[in-house]
């Protein structure tokens, strides 16, 4: 007999976020917390090792970039573009993503976990071996997204387009 899925828990974000001033040219191993990032244009930049706390990103372009290994946790992300982007081995622990387009993006090993993705874009996004656990795709469009020996516990799909999923064991 099988158990309803468990809801995602939500990001836990202080009621006060800084805006800093500007990001550091290196962005590999950076760490912030208690960020808010607005408007800032990261495409194609190398942020391997990014450790993001208690943070909200709100229209940030990550088109293109290299997040392996990165860490978010308690995060919020409204708009913009993670189209393309290289994270394998990437943790997210209580991250909301809406509205974010994450075309083509690469999620292989990853750790996802207590986390929602509404009206996102998540076609040919590949999340082979990766393990969902308490995900919510809510919304979404997910055509030809790759789920190749993924591990998905608690994991549900709400009005979303599905149509070519790739999905094995």
């Amino acid at each position: 007999m099988s158990r309803a899925p468990s809801s995602p828990a939500a990001p836990d974000l202080p009621a006060e976020l800084a805006r800093p001033s500007e990001l550091p040219d290196e962005l590999r191993e950076l760490e912030l917390e208690g960020a808010l990032l607005r408007g800032i244009d990261l495409s194609e930049r190398d942020a391997t090792g990014l450790r993001l706390f208690e943070s909200r990103l709100e229209r940030v372009e990550l088109a293109g970039a290299r997040l392996q290994r990165a860490n978010l946790s308690d995060v919020v992300v409204n708009a913009g573009s993670w189209a393309n982007l290289a994270a394998d081995s990437l943790l997210l622990k209580r991250v909301e993503l809406r509205g974010v387009r994450l075309t083509g993006a690469t999620l292989g090993n990853a750790l996802l976990e207590d986390v929602v993705f509404s009206d996102c874009r998540v076609d040919l996004a590949r999340f082979r071996f990766a393990k969902l656990l308490r995900v919510r795709f809510e919304n979404c469009r997910l055509e030809e997204a790759d789920f190749y020996a993924a591990s998905l516990r608690s994991v549900v799909f709400s009005d979303c387009d599905r149509s070519e999923e790739h999905t094995s064991e």
